[in-house]
């Protein structure tokens, strides 16, 4: 199930004008982890805004974004996700700020998954905003 949700949400980005999906080779076969990238760039430089990893017990996202094109609160309230603590596995969100961008952390477990699809248009709709926010 969490492999098949986040191969449906790569192919739904890649419908998306200028996204460029990169899958990173590992040598920890317990995870496909995908690189989200802008093919005209990011406005901080480089071409990432974000990463996802398909592991067996979860997905999880990094989202990076540009400085005050979100507040926490909004993204909360957009995704319909709690806030999670550092390492637990309890499915939420975690925000950090960089000199460059701001990040959420999305982690999302089999208990949620249930009931939730990264394919729904609230989440969609926020990664195509900051992929649009985010390239320059």
């Amino acid at each position: 199930m969490i492999v098949e949700q986040g191969l449906q949400l790569l192919e739904f980005l890649k419908g998306v004008p200028g996204f460029v999906p990169y899958k990173t080779k590992l040598k920890d076969t317990s995870k496909d982890w995908y690189t989200l990238r802008s093919g005209r760039g990011v406005v901080w430089g480089g071409k990432k805004w974000g990463v996802m990893h398909l592991e067996k017990s979860r997905l999880f996202f990094a989202i990076d974004y540009p400085h005050g094109a979100f507040n926490s609160e909004e993204i909360r309230n957009r995704l319909d996700l709690p806030l999670r603590d550092k390492f637990t596995d309890q499915s939420g969100l975690r925000f950090g700020t960089g000199p460059n961008f701001e990040t959420v952390q999305i982690a999302l477990y089999p208990e949620l998954l249930n009931s939730y699809n990264v394919t729904n248009k609230k989440f969609t709709d926020f990664l195509v905003e900051v992929f649009r926010k985010s390239s320059r």
